[in-house]
């Protein structure tokens, strides 16, 4: 039977217990916003096509249609705005 070794990190303290600050600095970005949002719009279209439009009204098919009419707007909008942020410089 093969037991996971188990690596034991020494956090250095002052003599008075207190944690040494560390000079390393870590690099964190903030998750974007933008790209929880695509996977909204994404989850909302899929949710939709669980729906049995023969069996659904006309307001319901309505409203079908509007969630995948605009999540597919903001889907687009914002990943163009990603891909520009990315691209920027380059042309075509």
């Amino acid at each position: 039977m093969n037991v996971p070794q188990i690596e034991i990190i020494e956090i250095p303290l002052t003599q008075e217990g207190e944690l040494v600050e560390m000079e390393e600095e870590l690099d964190y970005e903030e998750p974007d916003r933008r790209t929880e949002l695509i996977a909204a719009c994404f989850n909302s279209i899929g949710a939709t096509e669980y729906f049995d439009t023969g069996m659904e009204s006309k307001v319901n098919l309505a409203r079908i249609k509007r969630i995948k009419r605009m999540s597919l707007r903001l889907i687009d909008y914002y990943i163009s705005e990603i891909y520009g942020e990315h691209f920027e410089d380059e042309e075509d």
